[in-house]
């Protein structure tokens, strides 16, 4: 480490309506569509559940706009929610040193300023989170150096009015090949050791005016230091492993990096964040925190997923980053970053924001005991709520550590035995393509001795060792109607892999199914007309189904429709129907598919139920396995679960429309809500909140009722 001078309440837990209008057509086609026995409406609008407490949200980007870009809008919900947020940024994002798109005229003749660009940057982000945060983008810092270590200052802002909001800029230098600092000079060079160390830029006009070098592991250990300081109890970071992406005349580059459909400085960022995060975690579990992965340029890859009122609203706060407004906002150096086209979300990757471990958070599954188990990852550790649904009594709570932490990720199903098993991914950010680990293991808990687990070391379907192992996907858990126990994931090549137990045990190897250019997300259930499985994914040309009646006997093909924007969820009822639910391109309506019987055409022509919006996958459950209803559960714009109950048996083309009222409720919530039917019938729904607490609720009645009254889970 060298330094240098520098030549530069309680929740009322009533329902909320929707507020937005529900869209309700046929793509392709000017049929319409039936909808029956859907919820009934609350009488009145009623203000929205509050959450049990406030929490500590700490991001961890590379460049100044990533938050904008990537965790919008989930960071806007966590400071309307009333959270504290703390955004670490790492890199200074000085890029060629001039506030302008190098298209514009004036970039020959205009200097060269690399802290001056960087300033006005951080400019356009403190004016950004004060427009979030207040209404009002000249809201009042205050600027300080800040000792993150004894060898470490970085910029921080602190909001005036709203000191839970605040800015720490590290400034280390984004790229030394503009600098005429070596062109192995960034963070992933600084991560996997080709650049030894990482200077800071101080900005023109900050609060730091020292350069401080950086090591790897100093890094490392300022981050840790935050994260000792702030005791986060959510974590949001960059996507660590994006997806492999070939770059050709039909897949321009742009700014990826090669091979991979991501910024450089965003995986470096998210390997520096992951890092510490995994040193940190292990020795502080009473922090209780939650781990959010966002994709970043993969965005571009696939249809977009926000609503049009999403997408607005994401599109002013990129604006004020972008300086539209052209205000003089006292800045010499700038108000914003003008290399931005102030276009709101464009046309690439700002019109989507995706997690990138996709899926319901906790896991719920009815046990054969009739108490309801779910299962989440806390602190990178695998924990397992247990309670009686139908009381107000307190849950237990069962941990179950491992050496290596987990995604955030679960899949957890109940078996013919009774034991409950679940599914998830330990890792370890290696410091080169070979000592990374990604590995699937498998949970199997006895709910009579919840205190302990086996645990089924499945590992990865690349080969141990290989760069490939980083391409994993959540994996699903799935019991077949004869008992074999099956495990299914993404695999590098884009399709699917799967190890089944034959005997109790006894595993094959990874199996790969076929498949291909599908997204991370899986769906499988049990065919109920042939008692077969079958899995369902997004994929680039439709959605993507596979059919396995052994490990010897599978199928794959292709439904073609419209690529939905994201995950697919799929339901089996008794009569041989399939249901598909995912969220239209563009609009994120839900929509709806569906195979009649079990001998019939899929009928390709959505039903289009609307939702209020949302970016997440759908959670549904027929309600009965001899009525044709489904109950649908998903996280909205809003961050509120919005719930419905719809009769699917007359949703064909051609027949009158009704459209499915959504009822709003619960706390805003980080991720997907889920949900299970009670021995009674009646849905029981969990979430995490965005304060980390964990929340539940009961259905009024059994059938179409609304959900009832949202209380946080009381845990021992």
């Amino acid at each position: 480490m060298t330094y240098s001078s520098h030549p530069h309440p309680e929740p009322d837990n009533s329902i909320r309506l929707a507020r937005r209008p529900l869209l309700l057509g046929a793509l392709g086609s000017a049929a319409a569509v039936a909808l029956a026995g859907c919820t009934d409406r609350a009488e009145s609008a009623q203000p929205p559940d509050a959450p049990a407490g406030h929490a500590t949200h700490l991001q961890i980007i590379a460049h100044p706009d990533d938050d904008f870009y990537f965790f919008n809008l989930d960071l806007a919900r966590s400071l309307q929610d009333g959270h504290r947020i703390i955004t670490v940024c790492l890199s200074a994002g000085e890029a060629d040193g001039k506030n302008l798109a190098r298209k514009e005229a004036a970039w020959e003749s205009t200097p060269t300023d690399y802290a001056g660009y960087a300033a006005a940057r951080f400019t356009g982000a403190r004016r950004t989170y004060a427009q979030m945060a207040t209404g009002d983008v000249d809201a009042e810092w205050e600027r300080e150096a800040y000792p993150v270590s004894n060898y470490l200052r970085v910029e921080k802002a602190t909001l005036v009015a709203n000191p839970n909001v605040i800015l720490l800029y590290f400034s280390l230098l984004e790229n030394g090949k503009h600098s005429g600092h070596g062109g192995d000079r960034r963070l992933n060079n600084l991560w996997n050791g080709t650049a030894g160390d990482l200077p800071t830029l101080p900005l023109t006009g900050g609060k730091v005016s020292e350069v401080a070098t950086l090591s790897r592991d100093d890094l490392i250990d300022s981050l840790v230091q935050l994260l000792d300081e702030f005791q986060p109890d959510v974590v949001r970071i960059m996507d660590a492993d994006p997806d492999p992406q070939l770059h050709d005349n039909d897949h321009p580059q742009f700014a990826e990096q090669d091979g991979y459909s991501d910024h450089i400085d965003h995986t470096g960022a998210a390997w520096f964040a992951a890092g510490a995060l995994e040193r940190w975690l292990p020795q502080n579990q009473q922090a209780h925190t939650r781990v959010i992965g966002y994709r970043g340029y993969y965005n571009q890859r696939w249809p977009r997923n926000l609503s049009p009122d999403a997408r607005q609203e994401k599109g002013r706060y990129l604006d004020t980053y972008a300086w539209a407004d052209e205000r003089d906002c006292g800045d010499p150096v700038g108000c914003g970053d003008s290399k931005l086209p102030a276009d709101g979300v464009g046309k690439r990757y700002g019109s989507s924001t995706i997690h990138r471990h996709q899926g319901a958070d906790p896991s719920l599954v009815l046990g054969h005991d009739g108490r309801i188990h779910a299962a989440s990852v806390v602190s990178g550790q695998l924990n397992m709520y247990s309670g009686d649904p139908t009381t107000r009594s307190l849950w237990k709570r069962a941990q179950f550590p491992r050496e290596l932490p987990l995604l955030p990720y679960t899949s957890a199903t109940v078996d013919q035995d009774g034991q409950i098993l679940i599914a998830g991914i330990e890792y370890h950010i290696g410091d080169n393509p070979s000592s990374h680990v990604r590995n699937v293991v498998l949970a199997e808990i006895d709910p009579t001795t919840p205190d302990d687990v086996r645990w089924h070391d499945l590992g990865n379907p690349a080969a141990a060792g290989s760069e490939a192992v980083r391409d994993v996907g959540g994996p699903q858990v799935l019991v077949s109607s004869d008992g074999i126990r099956m495990v299914f994931c993404r695999n590098h090549g884009k399709g699917l892999s799967a190890r089944m137990e034959l005997e109790h045990g006894q595993w094959t190897g990874w199996i790969d199914l076929g498949g291909e250019n599908t997204q991370d997300g899986l769906t499988a259930i049990v065919d109920h007309a042939d008692d077969s499985i079958r899995l369902f994914a997004a994929a680039s040309d439709g959605i993507r189904m596979w059919h396995v009646v052994s490990q010897d006997e599978h199928s794959t093909e292709l439904l073609t429709i419209d690529p939905p924007a994201g995950p697919v969820t799929a339901v089996s009822d008794r009569n041989g129907r399939i249901i598909l639910l995912a969220r239209q391109a563009g609009t994120s309506a839900i929509v709806m598919y569906q195979r009649p019987g079990s001998n019939e055409e899929w009928l390709r022509s959505p039903v289009i139920l609307g939702g209020n919006g949302g970016i997440d996958q759908v959670s549904a459950m027929v309600m009965r396995p001899w009525e044709t209803t489904v109950a649908i559960l998903h996280r909205d714009d809003e961050a509120r679960s919005s719930f419905a109950v719809v009769n699917y048996a007359d949703l064909r083309p051609g027949t009158a429309v009704t459209q499915p009222d959504w009822a709003q409720s619960g706390p805003q919530q980080q991720r997907q809500p889920t949900m299970v039917l009670d021995r009674s019938g009646r849905v029981f729904s969990m979430a995490v909140g965005m304060d980390g607490s964990v929340y539940a609720t009961h259905q009024a009645q059994a059938g179409t009722g609304n959900l009832g009254r949202w209380a946080q889970l009381p845990l021992r």
